[in-house]
């Protein structure tokens, strides 16, 4: 075995495979498209997300990925930053909606940068799905709101206050019988709505 460095072809060879082990073991999509925005390359992640096998996208306009607005704006957005270099697009991550090849449209994140290969240039996008990120946080967004629901519709006062015993929650109801309303009460010692330091002590037995 030698123990010479690679040559010029035997390392421009180790690098491709290198490259292409990164490229086939990613978690992320990865799409490369050139100046008219028509896709060179992609990975086996984004032929999982996006329901296409990779010969019908390379060749193809990265538009066919993406849904209304993003459709008719990224045309614009790649012609603006090559005729001024305005980088809205580079280097920064966003939320944006990617659609399948059944045409189902989900919420993705983004991230562009672009790079030259000689005298081409090129733009590469990584996408991760944020279905069940969004799946999730709606679930949350529908338990707060039932939540809120019962606890301002409840007949009886209802508080709620940090270890501090500083009210930080109050329902309709504390109104009606303190005259608080929730904005005021907030922030109060719930011992200042008891008439003696003796009926707060017994509010603090538990049952």
């Amino acid at each position: 075995m030698s123990n010479n460095p690679p040559g010029p072809a035997e390392g421009g060879g180790l690098h491709t495979e290198l490259l292409s082990a990164i490229l086939n073991s990613a978690v992320g999509a990865i799409a490369t498209i050139d100046e008219r925005a028509i896709i060179q390359l992609v990975n086996p992640a984004t032929e999982r997300l996006f329901g296409y096998r990779a010969e019908e996208l390379i060749g193809r306009n990265i538009k066919l990925l993406m849904p209304e607005p993003y459709r008719s704006e990224h045309d614009r957005y790649v012609r603006r930053h090559l005729d001024t270099g305005a980088t809205r697009i580079i280097g920064v991550g966003r939320e944006v909606e990617g659609r399948r090849k059944d045409g189902s449209v989900f919420p993705l994140h983004l991230s562009v940068s672009a790079f030259m290969v000689g005298q081409q240039r090129y733009f590469a996008g990584i996408m991760h799905d944020l279905s069940e990120h969004s799946r999730v946080r709606g679930e949350l967004e529908r338990q707060e709101t039932i939540f809120e629901s019962v606890f301002n519709n409840v007949p009886e006062a209802l508080l709620l206050s940090d270890d501090a015993g500083t009210i930080t929650h109050s329902n309709s109801a504390v109104a009606t019988i303190f005259g608080f309303l929730p904005e005021e009460i907030r922030g109060t010692a719930m011992q200042e709505l008891f008439a003696s330091e003796a009926d707060y002590a017994l509010s603090r037995v538990p049952a």
